[in-house]
């Protein structure tokens, strides 16, 4: 189904497995609730891979376990509110990496820094650096409001 492989392919572009787009685009369109197997052979991924795209699914919100009267297996269905899975994936995904992008950003600035005191690059390779790195943390200062809007948003 074309829904499963542009799921796939949206959460392959922003970094998440592609199987987590997968299993969400298919539990999505399921009219019913599914087992790991089924998600599996379905998507055509090892259920390994099921199992965890289902767990980081669910650690959004995003999909629930289901008892169905007289299986023994486990079934999952999507909770149908796509908002979860976009502020899911705000807190879950984007605001701890921002976290860490700071981090780093800081670190390679320190070093930028040393190096430009003991002569390793020139003035203008430190400008140069410097204004990247500056482009980055204002693109991500911007992501970073608008993120608390998309949570009130959704």
């Amino acid at each position: 189904m074309d829904l499963i492989h542009a799921a796939g392919s949206v959460c392959q572009a922003i970094g998440l497995p592609k199987s987590v787009g997968q299993v969400f685009g298919y539990l999505y369109m399921a009219t019913s609730p599914q087992t790991l197997d089924g998600i599996a052979m379905a998507v055509q991924i090892s259920k390994a891979s099921a199992s965890t795209s289902v767990r980081q699914i669910s650690s959004w919100g995003a999909a629930r376990t289901v008892w169905v009267p007289g299986a023994r297996r486990e079934h999952y269905e999507v909770s149908g509110d796509l908002s979860k899975v976009v502020t899911g994936f705000i807190n879950d995904f984007l605001k701890p990496r921002f976290s860490v992008a700071d981090r780093k950003l800081a670190q390679i600035s320190k070093v930028l820094e040393a190096e430009k005191r003991d002569g390793l690059i020139s003035d203008e390779e430190f400008e140069h650096y410097t204004k990247r790195i500056e482009q980055i943390n204002r693109i991500q200062d911007n992501i970073k409001k608008i993120a608390p809007l998309a949570n009130k948003l959704f």
